[in-house]
């Protein structure tokens, strides 16, 4: 099986394990670009093996630094406390909720496996974004087909000076938000990693485009 496989190195684990089951414990070395998974199931269904599965390296999940992050219950819901301001005439009540456990999206689980790619850009459809943001400004797409200010559709798409994206309700290329809900989105979607304010999503681009103001 090691010769089917082009294994070429058997690595004793336990050095110091003679006379123990330690002792019979192997790292075997294929080619890279091996299917490491059937090997390894193709070994544990041998009779004469105990047991064998791959061998690699784990990664904690990818928690953001966002000191806000408790907060958002759809990302990672640990039935934490929410707290919640609301304004009732001229009386401001605070109180909180508790979360239900795990009814999230498993958002650091996702990050783990995937925390964004600079080559896919997500339209966010809403009321703008603020591209200035901290946790925004650097992820902002922009048209590198268009000259800035010119006055001239340049790539023809039937906007001018469409930068960043264009607002559908002032039919303006100033796609700037002034009611937040699209910022939020953006920042769940694809903030900058590690920041301090809207999440740890990656490196991806964002076209800002305002749809409807309220």
């Amino acid at each position: 099986m090691n010769e089917k496989h082009q294994v070429y190195d058997l690595e004793k684990v336990f050095l110091n394990a003679e006379d123990t089951i330690l002792d019979n414990i192997y790292l075997l070395h294929a080619p890279i670009g091996s299917d490491i998974l059937s090997i390894a199931r193709e070994y544990a269904a041998c009779p004469d093996v105990l047991y064998a599965e791959p061998n690699g390296m784990a990664r904690a999940c990818g928690i953001p630094n966002d000191a806000h992050f408790s907060n958002q219950w759809s990302l990672q819901n640990t039935g934490q406390a929410i707290w919640i301001q609301k304004l009732l005439g001229k009386i401001t009540i605070n109180f909180h909720i508790s979360g239900t456990l795990d009814a999230d999206i498993d958002a650091p689980e996702a990050w783990d496996i995937e925390t964004g790619n600079p080559d896919v850009v997500i339209a966010i459809v809403d009321t703008g974004i603020d591209y200035t943001h901290p946790d925004l400004a650097a992820n902002i797409w922009n048209n590198t087909d268009e000259i800035p200010g010119n006055g001239i559709d340049d790539d023809t798409n039937g906007y001018i000076d469409d930068i960043m994206g264009w607002d559908f309700a002032y039919y303006d290329n100033d796609p700037k938000d002034d009611l937040g809900h699209g910022t939020s989105c953006a920042g769940i979607a694809g903030a900058v990693c590690l920041t301090t304010v809207l999440g740890w999503q990656g490196s991806v681009g964002i076209v800002p485009s305002c749809l409807c103001r309220f």
